[in-house]
């Protein structure tokens, strides 16, 4: 009865691998892992288009402060000295008088003030600086929320790759014990070849689906490497079997609302609103080019000579004034320009609805995808549930005769795949989450810190 007693350890094995997340979810007083906001931290500090976004920012915010100085007073200072030489010639009455002065110095300075008083460009410019700043902020927290997506998206991913690893090795050792059943039966005339070949077929499969596995993780764990900067070993984090049915929460349950939130929240729409405004200013800007302007400004100069006939000379003027310009004809080049800001104009508009567009599209995706994933893992917890009660039949069956060792590996090896596929149902559902969240503005330190209480930290085996 040897044997018996062995299918009988391994059933129970099987079953208890089956439930391992669901005990693990009801140990009390479990500390909760923080290294999702913990790597979070560190891509803001790592990532390079991150950092580049920072520059990005940086630089674009100064289109204010220069449009703004250009209304403020002017105030330039220049100073002049030098050594000349200079040959003269003049007509007189009795003949021609030839003069040279060779080597003498001479010097100037001018201070000069000039205030802006009609420059409608100018104002143009100032109120398009806004929109351009606001383009630049807007686009710097969308690059924001597309590092927390990106790192969000590795975690989940991770964390189903390492479920389907673990479930994937289980299966193959199952397998292999199959394999190795149904040759003993060949040999012994009990079954034909084929089912041998189909038995070590399915090896193979899951053989080279596991390598599939570790490659993928493998890849992930690089761009984690990549974004954060962190090579040290890793863990992947572990989720409730239910973890798609705890999302959402109290941000709405439907797809108007997440599209509503969106077209007030979403930085990539309030980016391109700001591309549009700032567009409007360049048609009034390059318009402003057919009026007048006017400046007050004021000067004192003073300079020196000291020639032969002119020894200490100098010269000291004042000037307060205004200066009026007024455009007469340039060629077209006014009329061009404003085409072609009208032209930008329409760009961005078409921009603007394109980008509104692709959200909705967006949001109506992830939002299927969340349904599809949450109505996948009550289909699978129902097989789930339906494969434990053929175990358990299975092992009744063992003792009493009725059902072999090859069926309860069977069922185990389902159990695995069913395992599997809720990780992924729950992955899925995860990531088409944060998007929801990127997309509104709303994948913030709080959320990330959210999904942490979700996860599960795992605990020693036994």
């Amino acid at each position: 009865m040897a044997w018996l007693a062995r299918a009988l350890f391994l059933g129970s094995l099987i079953f208890i691998a089956i439930y391992r997340v669901e005990s693990i979810a009801q140990v009390s007083g479990q500390r909760l892992s923080s290294r999702l906001v913990t790597d979070f931290q560190h891509a803001l500090d790592h990532d390079p288009e991150w950092l580049a976004a920072i520059a990005s920012r940086d630089a674009s915010v100064e289109a204010y402060p220069q449009a703004k100085a250009a209304l403020l007073p002017q105030i330039g200072f220049n100073a002049q000295r030098s050594q000349n030489s200079t040959d003269s010639s003049t007509q007189t009455q009795v003949g021609p008088l030839t003069r040279n002065f060779d080597n003498y110095p001479a010097s100037s300075t001018v201070l000069q003030v000039r205030q802006a008083l009609i420059r409608p460009k100018l104002w143009a410019s100032l109120t398009q600086s806004k929109a351009q700043v606001r383009f630049a902020e807007q686009s710097f927290v969308a690059a924001k929320q597309d590092l927390a997506l990106r790192l969000f998206s590795i975690h989940a991913e991770l964390y189903a790759g390492k479920q389907a690893i673990d479930a994937l090795s289980k299966q193959l050792a199952i397998q292999e014990k199959l394999s190795e059943s149904a040759l003993r039966q060949f040999l012994a005339g009990d079954s034909g070849r084929v089912d041998f070949e189909l038995s070590r077929a399915q090896e193979h499969q899951l053989r080279a689906q596991l390598r599939q596995a570790h490659l993928e993780q493998e890849n992930l764990l690089l761009s984690r490497r990549e974004l954060t900067g962190i090579s040290d070993s890793f863990e992947a984090l572990t989720f409730d079997v239910d973890t798609a049915f705890k999302l959402l929460g109290s941000l709405g349950s439907s797809t108007e609302h997440w599209i509503d939130l969106a077209m007030r929240e979403s930085p990539n729409v309030l980016a391109q609103i700001a591309a549009v405004d700032a567009s409007r200013e360049e048609i009034r800007k390059a318009g402003f080019d057919h009026y007048p302007t006017a400046d007050l400004y004021a000067s004192r100069s003073a300079s020196k000579s000291a020639m032969d006939n002119t020894i200490g000379t100098a010269f000291r003027t004042a000037q307060i004034g205004m200066q009026l310009s007024i455009p007469v004809y340039a060629g077209g080049a006014v009329e061009s320009s404003i085409r072609k800001a009208q032209a930008s104009l329409r760009l961005a508009e078409q921009q603007l609805e394109a980008t509104r567009a692709k959200i909705r599209l967006q949001i109506e995706r992830d939002f299927r995808i969340l349904e599809v994933s949450r109505e996948e893992l009550s289909a699978q917890r129902e097989v789930q549930k339906a494969l434990v009660l053929t175990l358990n039949a299975a092992i009744k069956g063992l003792r009493a005769g009725s059902s072999v060792v090859s069926e309860q590996l069977k069922i185990g090896s389902q159990l695995e795949d069913v395992q599997r596929r809720i990780a992924r149902s729950n992955a899925n559902a995860l990531i088409a989450w944060a998007r929801l969240l990127s997309v509104a503005n709303r994948l913030r330190h709080d959320e990330l810190q959210e999904v942490e209480r979700l996860a599960l930290q795992r605990q020693p085996s036994g």
